[in-house]
């Protein structure tokens, strides 16, 4: 859960930046980081939203409606794949170090998709009771969380030297 609100908290703040760095021109560099900000976001806020009723709903006198929790996460899991989508479909400009912080975006977001497909995986075997399985799901996404924290601090490293590279400041 760690990982999850850094998670939200880095995308909070690369949105408000990137939304600070919108209103400085329509730089090629600065509307492709406004386009990665926007479904970056989108795709943070699906997550978080998914984990918070997931925690909300199970929080209740041990009363559990499996079709609440259904709901939430088949919903949670399909806004967050759309923003998952809509980041894949991003066409970077052609400037410096964009294509090294497009690459490192796409690993970022392949390891988003795996924690997806575990957590729908880890709900399943929590439906149906297996234990065994759900504790092998819960491992495998703690270490995918894991490799998503970092996969984003280099995402967040190349995007310095994007900006670096095309003199344009993130702060």
């Amino acid at each position: 859960m760690k990982t999850l609100k850094k998670l939200l908290v880095v995308a909070s703040m690369l949105s408000i930046v990137v939304t600070v760095l919108a209103g400085c021109g329509e730089d090629p560099v600065l509307a492709y980081n406004v386009q990665v900000s926007e479904a970056y976001s989108a795709t943070n806020n699906a997550v978080g939203k998914m984990f918070d009723d997931l925690y909300t709903a199970l929080d209740k006198d041990g009363k559990t409606d499996i079709a609440v929790l259904d709901t939430i996460v088949s919903g949670g899991t399909k806004a967050a794949r759309e923003g998952v989508a809509a980041l894949r479909a991003l066409t970077p400009p052609d400037a410096p170090g964009v294509k090294e912080f497009d690459a490192s975006l796409k690993l970022f977001v392949s390891g988003v998709e795996e924690a997806l497909v575990l957590t729908g995986q880890s709900y399943e075997a929590a439906k149906v009771g297996d234990k065994a399985k759900l504790s092998d799901t819960e491992q495998k996404l703690k270490a995918t969380f894991e490799k998503v924290s970092k996969l984003e601090d280099a995402v967040i490293a190349a995007q310095e030297e994007m900006a670096k590279k095309n003199n344009i400041s993130l702060e």
